[in-house]
């Protein structure tokens, strides 16, 4: 490291508050469309947030090792995502084997509707069928059926 350069901190807790913003968005969003037209931007934010973080990650790398490492990346990556992602997926599956009747415990994994935010915004109206995936009826949003 050369003397005119500024160590780096490990924590930025100004940047994991505009995570934690764009994620509040984003779950604001899915909860009701309606409140926060413009929630869904949380997404491009955090991607943004989150490719600031990784790419000066990678540059402190770069300039400490003159190489990077990108399979010791993703494993790290790995090591600290996946144990988290076990358990929700753990407690999904636990929850609804718990709460949901017998009969459709064979259903689970299977998405028969769209999500709640996507019928709320986009012009998918929910059927009578349970088919995937449901057919568009001509209204509000008929410029996205084919044929006009």
């Amino acid at each position: 490291m050369s003397s005119n350069s500024v160590p780096a901190k490990n924590f930025r807790p100004e940047i994991q508050a505009l995570r934690a913003l764009a994620v509040l968005l984003v779950v604001a969003y899915h909860l009701e469309p309606g409140l926060l037209p413009g929630g869904y931007i949380g997404v491009d934010i955090f991607f943004v947030i989150s490719g600031f973080l990784i790419t000066g990650h990678l540059l402190r790398e770069a300039q400490r090792t003159a190489t990077v490492n990108l399979p010791a990346f993703f494993a790290a990556r790995a090591r600290r995502i996946l144990p988290a992602a076990l358990v929700v997926i753990a407690a999904v599956v636990g929850g609804s084997l718990l709460l949901l009747p017998r009969t459709q415990w064979q259903e689970l994994g299977i998405q028969r509707s769209p999500p709640r935010s996507r019928c709320r915004t986009g012009c998918w109206r929910p059927t009578r069928s349970t088919t995937w995936p449901p057919t568009r009826r001509r209204g509000r949003c008929s410029i996205l059926v084919a044929g006009r």
